[in-house]
């Protein structure tokens, strides 16, 4: 079987590189007479440049509008400073700087352990990279540097659209593993996410604001809603789960499942057992959940971890992750699968712990339960419970609400553009490359950085 492995869910700026592809800057601090007024060069980032980093992210990057220095230094604190994988000497990421000393890009690192075959190693994940449009020709300088580190460590890159894969699919390998980039959600309260997305839209656009407080263009949009979403967002246009009640209900042999507020030598325990029957996978020690999911600072959302045991015996767990408060446009109610790990084999592990992770979404009110990042045999084990399944060109459209625009054009993918892939590598040596090519990889989409 192959699966996995996890890197960052929010890597790189895709629209950044896609502008890169047009010039190819032998330098890091390109210097032209054509772009005099956009000079900058490439430089480390450093924990005290978080102040400067911060104003450029926050004035840049949607998912900081709004965010205080302080959970934006917590944030970055949880991903440099206290995590386990981290150690002295690793580079942080680095900083596009301005010929007058501005930052005017950013692009972050996050380490995490990796077990590749029977060794572990500190693989750099890309995190939270933004360019300024009139900069953006000095980002493929970046992704050279980020590229780079493939020499001697493990590079991984997640959430690439069909903006960036060209740029790597000529510096790094996909993982071989087909459809890990769908989404499956179950809509909970359709009203409430139709609502908010008025909302979103209703700031950026007096007529959908109009729409918004509108109440009989609410019930038509309500109706029809579903309709659009099915024919638009899954990939066979299927319109029932999008009109049925949003459900997850394994009828299944019940196991306790219980809400776990912390990892003891039990989840090691899980880990050491289960460790070897995956050649590539993200290391789930009780020291690295301890810091992804109850280490969390509030800017990156609160995490809820429920564990299936049988006959007192740990047999796997399932953690949910909340919108943090660091930005002016959150989706409340919005749960997000980040991290599902049980024994392949056991079925019935995993329709307990959906089943709890179900029920306890519906009983804090959420909005949606959304699973992204996952292998298909997860995918194929969820098919029962008629989730709206969503391809990978449609979904940044849906988060942001375009669909509603009614610009309805599917695009079709060329047959010789790189497919869009949600995970991509660069290993330091053949024997690791070879592993990775034909070993089993397990789903993940714990690397450290999802929503954040």
């Amino acid at each position: 079987m192959k699966v996995k492995v996890a890197g960052s869910s929010d890597c790189l700026p895709d629209r950044a590189l896609a502008a890169a592809l047009s010039t190819t800057p032998a330098r890091s601090d390109v210097d032209d007479n054509a772009h005099s007024g956009t000079k900058a060069h490439v430089r480390a980032a450093h924990v005290d440049d978080l102040p400067a980093i911060w104003r450029f992210c926050a004035q840049s990057y949607d998912v900081y509008r709004g965010c205080s220095f302080e959970d934006f230094r917590a944030v970055w604190h949880h991903r440099w400073l206290d995590n386990p994988a981290a150690s002295p000497g690793q580079p942080l990421g680095w900083i596009l700087e301005s010929a007058k000393g501005e930052v005017v890009g950013f692009a972050g690192i996050v380490p995490m352990r990796v077990k590749i075959g029977s060794q572990s190693f500190t693989a750099f994940c890309g995190a939270n990279w933004s360019v300024r449009p009139e900069y953006r020709r000095h980002s493929l300088a970046i992704f050279r540097q980020y590229t780079a580190l493939g020499a001697s460590h493990v590079v991984l890159s997640t959430s690439v659209s069909h903006l960036a894969a060209p740029v790597h699919a000529r510096a790094m390998q996909r993982i071989p593993v087909e459809h890990t980039d769908q989404s499956l959600w179950w809509i909970i309260d359709p009203k409430r996410l139709l609502s908010l997305k008025l909302a979103q839209l209703g700031k950026k656009s007096p007529l959908w604001k109009a729409v918004a407080v509108a109440a009989p263009a609410l019930g038509v949009l309500g109706a029809a809603w579903p309709v659009v979403l099915g024919i638009y967002t899954d990939r066979e246009h299927r319109i029932l789960p999008w009109l049925a009640r949003a459900q997850i209900a394994f009828d299944c042999p019940p196991l306790p499942v219980e809400r776990v507020m912390s990892f003891d030598e039990e989840f090691d325990e899980l880990w050491a057992e289960h460790r070897q029957l995956h050649d590539v996978i993200v290391e789930r020690t009780a020291e690295f959940l301890h810091w992804r999911h109850v280490l969390l600072p509030r800017a990156a959302g609160e995490c809820f971890v429920f564990a299936c045991r049988e006959r007192g015996r740990l047999l796997g767990y399932v953690a949910l992750q909340t919108p943090g408060s660091r930005s002016d446009v959150p989706l409340p109610g919005c749960f997000n699968v980040t991290d599902l790990f049980y024994p392949p084999e056991r079925e019935d592990v995993l329709g307990n712990l959906m089943n709890a992770a179900f029920q306890f979404a519906v009983q804090q009110g959420g909005t949606v339960l959304k699973l992204s990042g996952f292998h298909p045999v997860v995918q194929a084990g969820l098919a029962s419970q008629r989730p709206c399944v969503i391809a990978p060109d449609t979904l940044r459209t849906l988060a942001l609400g375009q669909f509603m625009k009614f610009g309805l054009k599917r695009k079709v993918r060329p047959a010789d553009r790189p497919p869009v892939g949600s995970y991509w590598y660069k290993v330091p040596t053949e024997e690791l490359a070879q592993i990775c090519r034909s070993g089993s990889w397990w789903p993940s989409a714990i690397d450290g950085t999802s929503n954040l």
